[in-house]
């Protein structure tokens, strides 16, 4: 896909979302720095508590159309950031939060529409170099839960890892087709 921005934007974007941010009273860290990253393909953002950064898809920014969708990534992890959500998950003060910028931007000029995920394959913002990833396969669940395009490390230490929603031990990688996804 085509880059329609470039990565020094970034800091525009982050310097936007916080002036919204605190335009509604909503709180955030300051100091977590927001950085691109582009290991995993179904994940826009993160916020790495034990790191203290937030980390956002590179091509995912580089390559969208919405601008109101990157902004609302980065309100997103933003929030998760503040003292007071810390470890909260998608609950409590996050999702007051979260609901509040959604509900008080509806009419402004930028609009924010944060939800607890976001249904999207980064694939199709990923340049296609590689023809076939590695899918992270739990047989609990029946379904990969994570893909790489490259034999990472937790590729290669799968035996220590487990599935985030059932817990299961026995995960397994499978050599998948990217096309197909």
């Amino acid at each position: 896909m085509e880059k329609i921005r470039i990565e020094t934007d970034l800091s525009k974007f982050v310097q936007q979302v916080k002036e919204d941010m605190d335009r509604h009273n909503i709180p955030y860290d300051n100091s977590y720095p927001i950085e691109l990253y582009e290991k995993a393909l179904k994940i826009l953002g993160t916020c790495r508590y034990g790191e203290h950064r937030i980390t956002i898809h590179k091509e995912f920014f580089l390559c969208s159309p919405n601008e109101d969708l990157i902004r609302s990534v980065i309100c997103h992890e933003l929030i998760h950031s503040a003292p007071c959500c810390r470890g909260e998950g998608h609950k409590g003060k996050w999702k007051a939060y979260a609901n509040k910028m959604t509900n008080l931007t509806k009419n402004e000029a930028h609009v924010y529409s944060i939800h607890r995920t976001e249904k999207m394959n980064l694939l199709k913002y990923t340049e296609k170099t590689h023809k076939n990833g590695y899918g992270i396969y739990c047989p609990n669940c029946d379904k990969i839960i994570g893909i790489r395009l490259k034999k990472t490390r937790l590729i290669k230490n799968i035996e220590n890892c487990r599935c985030g929603k059932c817990n299961c031990k026995e995960l397994q990688v499978k050599i998948i087709d990217l096309e197909t996804i």
